[in-house]
């Protein structure tokens, strides 16, 4: 979700102003029209009608708009031919399976015990059974979402460009390279390393603030105190 909110910001459709204890969204009036389907769903759950918004006013509201994004997320991937099914799907059947054989499990073990009495500890190796497939379904569910080519050769574009990012440092001289901060802000975000990223650039000297994002306080020169 931040990840998105940064990129955007950056493509020129939003500004971010600090305030002392708080953050103000402002949409710029660029045409969303060509944004992605789950990018206008992230601008209208953010903003609605409005052309601000703070984050003080999103907080505990947002939150129940994310499982839509998310599944719109992977239906994008779904479309671009990255998977086969949506990730999200292909877990629920796993889960909905395993759920089952629990059931299963719980009623076989009690029509034993009425049926059969005292063999019931006999034969309580069959839900057991069940119970321990049901486990092991949960378990594997995480990991059955599969892959096209397509999407195992960007996979591992991505996995290269992470590392890239994570020791730009030993392939580019920082102090050369400033102007890619803000550009590559929102895949770092996405990747969880913004706080890394921040602190690498915030260390060379006259690195710009992005120019969509306002700190609270004074902007001398618009870069990054360190």
């Amino acid at each position: 979700i931040i990840s998105t909110l940064v990129y955007l910001a950056h493509h020129g459709y939003i500004t971010i102003e600090e305030e002392r204890s708080n953050h103000i969204f402002r949409r710029t009036g660029k045409d969303e029209a060509h944004l992605r389907k789950f990018e206008q769903e992230f601008m209208r759950f953010v903003f609605g009608k409005q052309q601000e918004r703070s984050l003080k006013d999103l907080r505990y509201k947002f939150h129940n708009k994310i499982p839509i994004l998310r599944k719109q997320l992977y239906q994008d991937l779904v479309e671009k031919g990255l998977m086969p099914r949506s990730p999200q799907s292909v877990r629920l059947s796993y889960g909905l399976l395993a759920g089952a054989l629990f059931f299963g499990a719980f009623v076989t073990f009690v029509l034993l015990s009425i049926t059969i009495g005292d063999l019931a500890s006999t034969l309580a190796c069959i839900p057991m059974a069940l119970g321990f497939t049901a486990v092991v379904l949960l378990i594997a569910a995480r990991a059955m979402p599969v892959k096209t080519r397509a999407g195992a050769e960007a996979t591992a574009r991505w996995n290269a460009f992470k590392a890239y990012l994570k020791n730009i440092e030993d392939f580019e001289n920082l102090e050369e390279a400033k102007e890619v901060f803000e550009k590559y802000l929102p895949y770092a975000t996405a990747f969880g390393m913004e706080r890394r990223w921040i602190r690498k650039f915030a260390a060379v000297p006259a690195t710009p603030i992005p120019p969509w994002y306002q700190p609270y306080g004074p902007r001398p020169g618009h870069h990054w105190s360190g």
